[in-house]
């Protein structure tokens, strides 16, 4: 070999000890990362906050990343997962996890356990397969606790199923609208239109009311109106019916919408209307007949009197309303009255007398001019709708 052979060959063996020295130095920096890699992993595994377990086929524990309090390493680790668990169906979770033995494919189940906290807690886990070789060798169940969750559910449920009884048993109509779409609505309304939850939920209130009173409601929907207000609407039978809507906004499920309080209130004005004709027939015939009719309370005190009182005694009903007994009658006549009062009218209104019991008496009254006018008065007592007595009515006759 000659000298420039000889150093080409020393130069060529510098070369490949120098790729030696360089891949030895990436060789431990890439075993360094590979370290730092699987130390950065197995912390974020061991210290996850939720339980990590890994299983193998017999449904036995390899691994589990915390303990829960009570338990040891060795009461853990190759031990049936059924040992520290409790599946309200074990058959489930026994055959979801060979399923992704099987499969190879994720898998779900819910179950119970102690807590980190102590106690009990509910957890929603996922298995996940772990893969060798194309074949699964373990699976990892990761539980996350979901105790709070589900309770605050329950709660929210409980406070929905407790609201919803509240709202079918009232009387009046409730619906919960948005511009107009109905979203819910309970079960009165199916009493005041015919319609039932189901049939309302979807619609719209603008298609159920009559035209007049469909300005009436965008208005009010308008200004935010929050007082009660008349409008006609269709019953499912096609009648014409008249309600009385309450509405208010309120938040719902993120955003305002409007609650409206529905009444059926057809009944209740014909009975208004018809008592007010009443009224007028009534007041027309003791405003218009000879004799004075006026009533008192118990305190006896007059709270009406009729106009013929003026062509009686020459006062007018409203001078008369404020004059005591003294001032009407004379002191014969009172006596008379008081004497009445005390033998038939007392014993009534204490209970022991029959409320219809009625008395007549020859009373001497005085007239505006200074005169007195002897009139026959008919006294009768006045109850309410439950039979407690309310008043006096009577009737002056001159005589």
């Amino acid at each position: 070999m000659t000298v420039k052979q000889l150093r080409d060959e020393i130069e060529h063996l510098k070369d490949r000890l120098a790729d030696c020295v360089k891949s030895e130095e990436e060789m431990k920096v890439t075993e360094e990362a590979k370290r730092e890699t699987e130390e950065r992993y197995r912390s974020l595994v061991e210290y996850a906050p939720f339980p990590i377990v890994v299983i193998d086929r017999d449904l036995k524990v390899e691994y589990v990343n915390r303990l829960m309090p009570g338990f040891k390493l060795e009461d853990v680790i190759g031990r049936s997962i059924f040992d520290h668990i409790e599946a309200e169906d074990p058959k489930t979770v026994e055959d979801t996890i060979m399923r992704v033995f099987e499969t190879g494919e994720p898998g779900s189940y819910t179950i119970s356990g102690p807590s980190f906290d102590g106690g009990r807690g509910l957890y929603a886990t996922t298995v996940a397969p772990i893969i060798k070789d194309g074949t699964v060798t373990a699976v990892t169940s990761v539980s996350r606790d979901i105790t709070k969750e589900t309770e605050a559910v329950e709660a929210l449920q409980e406070s929905e199923d407790r609201y919803r009884t509240l709202a079918n048993s009232a009387f009046e109509g409730v619906l919960i609208h948005d511009k107009g779409v109905i979203l819910d609505a309970n079960d009165a309304l199916k009493t005041i239109a015919g319609y039932s939850r189901e049939e309302l939920i979807g619609t719209n209130i603008f298609d159920m009311v009559e035209p007049e009173s469909k300005s009436v409601i965008m208005e009010r929907l308008k200004e935010g109106y929050d007082e009660p207000y008349e409008i006609y609407a269709k019953h499912k039978d096609g009648s014409r019916i008249e309600l009385e809507v309450l509405g208010k906004e309120i938040p719902y499920k993120g955003s305002f919408v409007r609650v409206a309080s529905i009444r059926d209130i057809g009944e209740r004005n014909a009975a208004e209307a018809a008592l007010r004709e009443s009224e007028k027939r009534y007041r027309l015939l003791a405003e218009n007949v000879h004799d004075v009719i006026w009533t008192m309370d118990l305190d006896l005190n007059y709270t009406y009197v009729s106009p013929s009182v003026m062509d009686q005694r020459g006062y007018s009903p409203e001078a008369v309303l404020h004059q005591s007994l003294q001032d009407i009658m004379t002191p014969e006549s009172l006596a008379r009255v008081m004497k009445e009062v005390d033998r038939t009218l007392m014993p009534i209104l204490s209970g022991e007398a029959d409320p219809l019991t009625s008395l007549t008496m020859e009373l001497e009254l005085y007239r505006k001019d200074g005169t007195t006018i002897l009139t026959e008065t008919s006294i009768s007592l006045m109850t309410g709708a439950d039979g407690v007595p309310i008043g006096l009515l009577g009737i002056a006759r001159d005589i």
